[in-house]
């Protein structure tokens, strides 16, 4: 049976990629939520669906980075 073989270049750059996307989401979550204009006029359950999103985003972004991290050191 072959054995697997594991492009450690390609899936680095793939966990950047992927970093960089959820860094983008983040800034734009952010940009949203400190906007008083769009809490002003956001119904309740809009704001509390944008908190949700962000806190999912920045759990992922932290378990990305942990893995780039991890990834980087071998």
């Amino acid at each position: 049976m072959p054995k697997s073989v594991v492009d450690f270049k390609a899936e680095k750059e793939d966990l950047q990629k992927e970093l960089d996307v959820l860094i983008k989401n983040l800034e734009g979550n952010a940009k949203k939520l400190n906007n008083p204009a769009f809490i002003d006029k956001s119904p309740a359950a809009v704001i509390t669906e944008e908190r949700r999103h962000q806190a999912g985003t920045l759990e992922n972004k932290t378990k990305v980075g942990l893995t780039l991290k991890r990834a980087n050191n071998l």
